[in-house]
């Protein structure tokens, strides 16, 4: 890397309630990347197309010591996010993706990794710290107002769509600055037995853009 070279934070957030399409962002955003070194961090088990599934911590960090990987991280059905155990299993992932850098991190249903006024130090340094080591982070929420507020500073891409709870319109109207009328509109309908309409609210702030947009998904 040439010594004048800027190295950009790179943090995506996709918001949204259960079945209101965040995935298909996500997803959309995973095919036009085609990441060569990719961690997912998979509690509800949506992306084991993508990779190699494991379902430790230890095996995460072993299959990053490849030059490529594709690794998803699909912790048991009984998993307690709350114990000891299993914060210290995240952190151990969170510290590995560090330090071994250029790599795109996927974390789903942040809100089971962090509290609105906490977040373990491991992710905080990913977050805070990781365009300095090329980490190229995407996070997904149903719930926003119980994830970390310090992380929507970070973001540099947000794409909100249809929330059900009203604190949760509430957090996202205030991280993206507009009004709370504009996040409650947001809606994902089946239009027909094959068709749904997907309509979201995205913040580029890399680009300086943004906007509400609507897509329609066909199904055969």
């Amino acid at each position: 890397m040439a010594a004048h070279e800027v190295k950009r934070a790179d943090i995506r957030a996709y918001v949204g309630a259960t079945g209101s399409g965040k995935g298909v962002g996500i997803n959309a955003h995973l095919d036009a990347i085609k990441s060569r070194r990719f961690v997912a961090v998979d509690p509800l088990k949506e992306y084991g197309g993508r990779g190699v599934v494991v379902t430790t911590a230890g095996q995460v960090v072993a299959a990053m010591k490849k030059p490529t990987f594709s690794v998803i991280w699909q912790p048991s059905d009984d998993t307690d996010y709350d114990s000891k155990e299993f914060k210290a299993d995240f952190a151990r992932v969170c510290k590995a993706v560090f330090l071994v850098g250029d790599l795109d991190f996927l974390v789903e249903e942040l809100e089971l990794f962090t509290r609105p006024t906490w977040a373990p130090a491991a992710w905080r340094n990913c977050t805070k710290r990781g365009r300095h080591q090329r980490l190229r982070i995407i996070a997904a929420t149903q719930r926003p107002a119980d994830a970390d507020k310090a992380f929507w500073s970070s973001c540099t891409y947000i794409r909100c769509h249809a929330l059900r709870e009203t604190e949760d319109g509430q957090r996202m109207a205030r991280v993206l600055k507009v009004p709370y009328e504009q996040i409650d509109s947001l809606k994902t309908i089946a239009v027909s037995a094959t068709e749904t309409r997907i309509t979201y609210f995205e913040k580029d702030f890399s680009a300086g853009t943004c906007g509400e947009k609507t897509v329609t998904l066909r199904r055969r």
